[in-house]
């Protein structure tokens, strides 16, 4: 089975090509390019040109390459205007299109640009299948495009659930660094925190462009001995702080299911997430992990929850939704579905 990934770079790609079953012969299509070893061939091609005659161009471009590889299936993860133009190719072509929301690409982005809810209009007109890894995306998906019969809950999933570790007195931040992801509020709860549980420390991966910002205010706060930046982790050094660490903190204005917030589930972390709609499917807020309330300091009564079974909860829904195997082999049903429909 011939299929066409149309993506960016990124890990949570690269995860989802290894959890397809090696029936499918994969090929990729990106605005930059791609080193991945699953991937046969690929076309790069941009569309972050101001130049609508740039657009046209590399449109006839991936049109070509299409046409030339003649694949069984194209899958697009992240609706946005590379996707616009491969499902438009893909469609004229005759090829069966599934898209992938990722989230802020049909939660936020329509709204603040008639040009975005347009191209994301259009490409799921376009699509044989939508799918999403949350309810809200879907619901927001169906405001934008109504038609019920063409969406899916589908997972990506992580790799295992692995053996439970000893815990430490830690908290763990590993989403990136932008206004999106609330790390300022995070660092500012952590160190209201700390005056009351002198042992507790903050761990923060990843890095953007709000890195410097935090830093300085780190140490504004002189908290810097209990407040550690380590930038992007391998996924062993990820594992390994999700498997010390008793709470992990993720509070976005938007988001969909995280794989970051699958992977703290399953090592057995405390989970403190967002008030939306998404962590609603995951937790029960007070019993399995904490839901940020405003004017409250979540931390607060994520210790209050420590001695409960919630680990064992988290990480048997985990098992049984969002294993990364079982969701590759589900989406290649999927595709044999679409195609042979």
């Amino acid at each position: 089975m011939k299929i066409v990934i149309v993506g960016a770079k990124s890990i949570h790609n690269k995860n989802f090509l290894d959890s397809l079953p090696e029936q499918c012969e994969i090929h990729f299509i990106s605005e930059s390019e791609i080193d991945y070893p699953q991937v046969r061939t690929q076309g790069a091609f941009s569309f972050r040109s101001l130049n609508p005659i740039q657009w046209i161009i590399n449109y006839r471009k991936l049109k070509h390459w299409l046409r030339d590889l003649n694949p069984h299936l194209v899958h697009i993860h992240q609706i946005n205007r590379l996707a616009y133009f491969a499902a438009l190719a893909a469609s004229k072509l005759g090829i069966p299109i599934v898209s992938t929301s990722w989230g802020s690409d049909v939660l936020l982005m329509p709204k603040k640009n008639i040009l975005f809810k347009c191209i994301t209009k259009r490409t799921l007109e376009r699509s044989a299948c939508i799918t999403a890894n949350s309810n809200q995306m879907i619901q927001a998906m169906k405001e934008i495009h109504s038609h019920d019969s063409k969406y899916r809950w589908q997972q990506y999933g992580i790799a295992e659930v692995p053996e439970l570790q000893q815990k430490e007195d830690l908290v763990f931040s590993n989403r990136l660094h932008e206004k999106l992801y609330n790390i300022e509020l995070i660092i500012q709860y952590f160190i209201e925190f700390k005056q009351a549980h002198p042992t507790w420390k903050l761990i923060v991966a990843g890095s953007g462009q709000e890195t410097e910002n935090l830093r300085q205010l780190v140490n504004q706060c002189n908290a810097h001995d209990s407040i550690s930046f380590v930038g992007w982790l391998s996924p062993e050094e990820n594992a390994m702080c999700y498997s010390k660490s008793k709470i992990y903190i993720s509070i976005p204005q938007s988001d969909g299911t995280a794989i970051s917030m699958l992977e703290a589930l399953a090592h057995g972390c405390l989970p403190v997430l967002p008030n939306l709609p998404v962590t609603k499917e995951w937790i029960e807020d007070g019993k399995t992990g904490i839901i940020r309330k405003e004017n409250s300091n979540p931390l607060f009564e994520a210790i209050t929850l420590l001695d409960e079974d919630y680990a064992s909860v988290n990480r048997a829904k985990i098992k049984t939704l969002a294993i990364r195997k079982e969701c590759g082999e589900a989406y290649f049903e999927l595709y044999k579905s679409l195609i042979h429909a």
